[in-house]
């Protein structure tokens, strides 16, 4: 029983030597050694390890490392011939689904697409805030100061 003790606890220290902070003052500035041998000599052995398993649960979820996991590239070569990767537009036409500019603006019909609708729908919003952001930075005529 005390060897599964210390073998429960050094496996669990090992797994966590650079964020043992995250678990307690207890078990911070010590030795993994050291943490081995206090909490498998600890009357609490069981109720404390269940403790600290909750907590790494708690951290798991609760963390980015998971999603950064899952959103980093395990081959960086994958986008070499992706049209957008090496360009820096803030006009560059990235609507997932969307048809390109181009080939949306040849036909303004919706086609049955719900799709093809949305897109429409943007490229109008699109010309009529920048038609209106237009009209309204251009410079109005001023009125000479003695005509009044």
């Amino acid at each position: 029983r005390e060897v599964g003790k210390r073998i429960l606890a050094e496996e669990f220290f090992n797994r966590h030597a650079e964020d043992i902070h995250l678990y307690g003052d207890e078990y911070e500035g010590k030795s993994v050694k050291e943490n081995v041998k206090a909490l498998a000599r600890n009357v609490n052995f069981f109720k404390t390890m269940t403790n600290l398993h909750n907590m790494e649960k708690t951290f798991n979820e609760r963390g980015s490392m998971q999603v950064k996991d899952c959103l980093t590239l395990s081959d960086p070569k994958q986008l070499r011939h992706t049209w957008y990767t090496d360009k820096f537009d803030a006009t560059a036409w990235n609507d997932y689904g969307a048809a390109p500019r181009r080939a949306a603006l040849k036909s303004m019909q919706q086609s049955g697409s719900r799709e093809h609708l949305f897109s429409l729908r943007k490229i109008a919003d699109r010309d009529r805030c920048a038609a209106m952001l237009k009209r309204k930075t251009k410079p109005r005529p001023r009125i000479p100061q003695g005509s009044m």
